[in-house]
């Protein structure tokens, strides 16, 4: 993995340790894992549900419980009802050591800056990207290109890693999209970002069903806070860590129930990451992010829809194998089958066979890099 690829994997672990992760599954009805609210939700609670500091909480109301589970369920169907989505995105930033005394140990300390564009085709679960990096390291002479071709389905993901040298490609085989470890939904998210479905519909690095669930609610307490406005109702959703930490995500009721503010703050009070997302409304009424400020210790991310169409149709073909720009004449493809066995596979006759034993290709990259920044 190059150094750049270890600063975004390291980067993904700090921030979401910020925002309190626990890298469990989101499998479950319920966003607390123990079934759906069976009431309807009252936009206002009593004054005297109210009671006592955020901090001081040792464990969620009744009340706040129903009034969580509605906000999950609303901004969960908001995402449901985009069948299909074609999202076309700049984005600039930098990585590094903006923060040196919040880095982990062993975290690279030089900077990068880059410029990305990208295209990403959504279909239910299925996912398809193609995206470019222009990367500049403090202390190269040169920028590097970093260009990446991935699709994600029902059987399978399938990553190019280097598309300038498209000689090698990677495919992990599963059951089923829902079935794969947390490892590789983890390792999917990094390689794939900025994964724009994860904000404003979650908190940047994990749906909102999925981070409500990863916390329990008798461990990790949560507060709802609201405010009457003209327009609708807007919720604060505190929750407070193990240790005191607290993160919190403001959600608008009159948009669809998005999340427009995500605050991650560090155990001593301080804030260690604010994500903010403006939104706006598409041609059919819904609403959709338009742009992100993505900001953390060794974070600085500006995000931009340049383009949406929502519910468009979009072919199987543009999310299979066949559809990444693979050097099949002169490259290979490493397979993980469903059970993480690993063999190697050559292009003859229109077909993935596996390599000949005698049969030696030089390829410019190894499958360890598949994952290098995203």
């Amino acid at each position: 993995m190059t150094s750049f690829g270890m600063k975004v994997v390291a980067l993904a672990g700090l921030v979401g340790l910020v925002l309190g992760s626990n890298g469990c599954s989101s499998k479950g009805t319920s966003a607390w894992g123990s079934g759906t609210a069976d009431h309807v939700v009252a936009q206002n609670k009593p004054a005297g549900e109210r009671n006592g500091s955020v901090a001081a909480k040792e464990r969620t109301s009744e009340a706040d419980r129903a009034l969580i589970e509605n906000i999950v369920q609303q901004n969960k169907a908001s995402r449901e009802r985009i069948q299909s989505a074609i999202v076309d995105l700049k984005w600039t930033g930098k990585f590094g050591a903006l923060d040196q005394q919040s880095l982990p140990p062993g975290f690279p300390s030089n900077q990068a800056s880059f410029e990305g564009s990208g295209c990403w085709l959504f279909r239910g679960e299925w996912c398809a990207v193609s995206k470019r990096l222009v990367i500049g390291e403090a202390g190269s002479a040169a920028p590097r290109v970093d260009a990446k071709a991935m699709v994600l389905n029902d059987r399978y993901e399938a990553i190019v890693p280097n598309v300038e040298r498209p000689t090698l490609a990677t495919i992990y085989e599963h059951s089923s999209i829902g079935e794969r470890s947390t490892q590789r939904q983890q390792a999917w998210n990094a390689v794939s970002a900025p994964h724009i479905f994860l904000y404003a519909f979650g908190t940047g690095y994990f749906p909102l069903d999925q981070f409500v669930m990863m916390t329990s609610p008798e461990q990790s307490p949560w507060e709802v806070h609201e405010q009457e406005g003209q327009d609708g109702v807007r919720y604060e959703l505190h929750q407070i860590g193990p240790q005191q930490n607290r993160n919190v995500l403001v959600v608008e009721s009159n948009r669809n129930f998005l999340i427009t503010q995500v605050l991650g703050y560090k155990l001593d009070g301080t804030l260690g990451a604010k994500i903010e997302v403006e939104l706006q409304q598409l041609p059919d009424g819904s609403w959709f992010p338009k742009r992100v400020a993505h900001k953390g210790p060794n974070t600085d991310l500006d995000i931009i829809v340049e383009r949406v169409e929502l519910n468009v149709s979009i072919p199987d073909s543009k999310f299979e194998l066949d559809a990444l720009p693979i050097d099949k004449e002169h490259g290979r493809l490493s397979r993980f089958d469903a059970f993480g066995r690993n063999s190697w596979l050559v292009y003859r006759d229109g077909h993935w066979v596996p390599k000949p034993a005698n049969e030696h290709r030089r390829d410019s990259v190894g499958p360890e890099q598949e994952g290098a920044a995203g």
